[in-house]
């Protein structure tokens, strides 16, 4: 049974790099547009490229070969199928947060020419839902493997890259909307949404 996991495990992988590599033309075309007056930083640029690869090169050696078998976690057949349905939230969770943001998506720490706060979207109850959908992402691809090792690899260098450049894109956020900003983060959650207590 573990090569139907191992095939719907590469799948999931081929949709991932599908997907990131939309995102990636996209930002090449933004690069060519705005040059260097785009905000950038090396180290979250890194981390980034790390927790692309501690997620990609764990998956393909698991779906192509027996290396990563010494991590597998004995996990019922419902815990897999979960983990596929967390994937496919944290894949509507992505498009939708990007969709929402229109012409105002920056793959760099900044905002576009015509920020705005789209309260009206996922953003009106939480300020990062895009990082919070990789997270789901990367768990749900995590359960459909069994193999802890994979969450390892592409989480903790997640987690770093949110520490890091998280607060550098608020920085620019509070620059550039000021006391707008300021009574948004109050009434929003970081990475899960705010129901309550939600201020202005």
């Amino acid at each position: 049974m573990e090569w139907f996991y191992k095939g719907l495990s590469g799948l999931l992988l081929l949709v991932y790099l599908l997907i990131i590599g939309r995102y990636l033309k996209k930002h090449k075309k933004q690069q060519e547009s705005v040059g260097a007056a785009m905000l950038s930083n090396n180290t979250a640029t890194v981390l980034l490229v790390i927790t692309l690869l501690g997620f990609v090169v764990p998956q393909g050696l698991y779906v192509f070969t027996n290396l990563l078998d010494w991590a597998t976690i004995v996990t019922s057949t419902a815990v897999r199928f979960a983990g596929l349905f967390i994937y496919q939230l944290g894949l509507v969770l992505f498009f939708t947060s990007n969709e929402s943001l229109g012409s105002n998506w920056w793959s760099a720490p900044e905002i576009g020419r015509n920020p705005h706060l789209a309260k009206e979207t996922i953003y009106g109850y939480m300020r990062h839902p895009i990082y919070t959908s990789v997270y789901i992402v990367l768990i749900g691809c995590m359960m459909v493997s069994g193999n802890w090792f994979i969450g390892v690899c592409s989480i903790l260098p997640f987690t770093a890259l949110c520490i890091i450049r998280i607060p550098i894109e608020e920085k620019v956020l509070q620059r550039k909307m000021g006391d707008s900003y300021a009574d948004y983060r109050i009434a929003t959650g970081l990475f899960l949404p705010k129901f309550f207590n939600r201020g202005k």
